[in-house]
């Protein structure tokens, strides 16, 4: 019977002469596996990290959510204010005790609070929505490769010990 490693390396140990009666599964030699150790904790780690990010795209937590809904709130009160702000500074600039300056100082600000609301209002439903579903997809498929990089290292870092296939 030919025996021959899976996989390529140094002999580290030799445990049989020629000759020599085995038994089937008897370990026959030890090649050097540090490579191959290295390959497997690294696949584990990704798989690990893989998995993690899965996890994370289930969902935003609870307080993310409610950290968007109080931005939202601050914003909406400011615009509040900057509404009040621009219906007083637009009477007195009618009434030409307040110059044209101070009134779109006060439109400007209003106007850009008024987006603020809206991209903030499109946030809260982005987050209340969760994330997208290509994205869960692929991190899901990330797991996937993950696992089949893992199961390959585990293969080689295993065929580092070569056993008799027959006795013999």
């Amino acid at each position: 019977v030919l025996v021959s490693p899976k996989v390529s390396g140094m002999i580290l140990k030799l445990n049989v002469v020629e000759g020599q009666r085995v038994a089937q599964g008897d370990v026959l030699a030890e090649l050097e596996d540090t490579d191959y150790q290295a390959d497997f904790a690294r696949a584990t780690a990704t798989l690990e990290a893989a998995k993690q990010r899965c996890q994370e795209l289930q969902g935003y937590r609870p307080e993310e959510i409610d950290q968007a809904h109080a931005e939202l709130s601050e914003a909406q009160a400011q615009l509040e204010q900057y509404e009040d702000d621009w219906r007083r500074a637009a009477t007195l600039s009618d009434a030409k005790a307040l110059s044209t300056e101070v009134r779109d100082a006060a439109q400007s600000k209003l106007r850009a609070t008024e987006q603020r609301v809206r991209r903030l209002t499109l946030a809260v439903e982005l987050m209340e929505k969760g994330p997208r579903e290509e994205r869960k997809r692929a991190a899901e498929a990330d797991v996937r490769a993950s696992e089949a990089e893992l199961a390959k290292a585990k293969w080689r870092l295993d065929n580092c010990i070569i056993r008799a296939p027959i006795s013999g």
